[in-house]
């Protein structure tokens, strides 16, 4: 059972908070300029290229020997387990996962600070200098629902992927907010 790429959706809202507070002064052939930029840039968006996701069921699951699945159980009830055979992906469409995503609630902070001199040199000559200094902040999920993929972090929750019972496996997903912090 699936669903064609048709089910997507891309859905994105953006508000920007600006303040750019500036004071001007002439003094003889100086005039001097200062001021500033506070940005909040707030981006809530959510885009899925397959919400239903795509699952197969062949009874692997409900069969009567667990230890020796060369018997099939039955399919239909694989699916009334939720409990699908194929993880894995083709093209952008995600197997064995529906995908519902959130909607991500973007949050960034940007600073400008400035000064400037219009200097009336002579009649025919102005010179401008001046300097600005701009700090880009980075951008941040407002409810810290964003995560990144840790290849060096250690995964407690699945074990014995290695062969022995019990062992951990390397690779995790971390919150953005707190990284390595909240592995145990």
């Amino acid at each position: 059972m699936g669903c064609s790429q048709g089910q997507s959706f891309i859905q994105d809202h953006n508000t920007q908070y600006n303040l750019s507070p500036a004071l001007t002064m002439i003094r003889g052939k100086h005039t001097f300029q200062v001021g500033g930029q506070f940005e909040l840039g707030l981006d809530n968006y959510a885009q899925t290229n397959i919400a239903s996701g795509t699952f197969a069921f062949d009874g692997r699951w409900t069969t009567n020997n667990a230890l020796n699945p060369t018997t099939a159980g039955n399919p239909y009830a694989d699916f009334l387990l939720g409990l699908s055979i194929n993880p894995g992906a083709f093209v952008n469409q995600n197997q064995d996962a529906a995908q519902v995503p959130a909607q991500t609630a973007g949050k960034q902070f940007y600073r400008a600070f400035y000064f400037n001199d219009n200097w009336h040199v002579t009649s025919k000559l102005t010179l401008n200098l001046g300097l600005r200094y701009e700090l880009q902040g980075p951008w941040s999920e407002r409810f810290n629902r964003m995560s990144y993929w840790d290849p060096k972090a250690t995964n407690h929750t699945i074990t014995g992927c290695s062969g022995v019972a019990g062992s951990p496996r390397l690779t995790d997903l971390q919150m953005v907010l707190y990284g390595h912090k909240n592995n145990p």
